[in-house]
C-alpha cells in the first residue's frame, strides 16, 4: 500500500533537531496521518516523477525545492497526490506554522 502521507526533507530525519522531529510528529498525529502512515524521505528536489512513482495521498514538502516549482502553503494536485509545500523544520517559525496550520486543514479536509 502506498503511504497516505509523503513527508518530503532537506536532511536526514536523523539529523533533525529533537525540536522538529517533535513538531513533525505532532504536526502528522494532528492532521491523522501518524508515524506509522507517513513516509519520510530526504531529498534534494522533489521532481513530479518521484511523487507519482511513490503515489502517497498527500504529501508535505519542508524546504525542498519541487519541481515544477510550488509557491509555500498552496495547495496542488500532482497524480493523486495532494501537496503542500513549506521552509525547513528548523525555519519554520511561529508566524509561519498557522498558514501551513490552515492550509493542512484544508488539504486534509479536517
Amino acid at each position: 500500500l502506498p503511504p497516505t502521507t509523503l513527508v518530503v526533507l532537506p536532511v536526514p530525519w536523523d539529523d533533525l533537531a529533537d525540536k522538529d522531529r517533535d513538531m513533525l510528529r505532532k504536526l502528522l498525529h494532528a492532521v491523522g496521518a501518524g508515524m506509522g502512515r507517513a513516509r519520510i524521505i530526504h531529498e534534494p528536489v522533489l521532481t513530479e516523477s518521484m511523487i507519482r512513482a511513490i503515489d502517497a495521498e498527500y504529501a508535505i514538502v519542508f524546504g525542498v525545492d519541487v519541481d515544477p516549482p510550488v509557491n509555500n502553503t498552496e495547495i496542488v494536485k500532482i497524480g493523486r497526490t495532494s501537496l503542500i509545500r513549506t521552509v525547513a523544520p528548523g525555519e519554520l517559525v511561529e508566524s509561519l506554522k498557522r498558514p501551513l496550520w490552515m492550509a493542512l486543514q484544508k488539504m486534509y479536509g479536517l
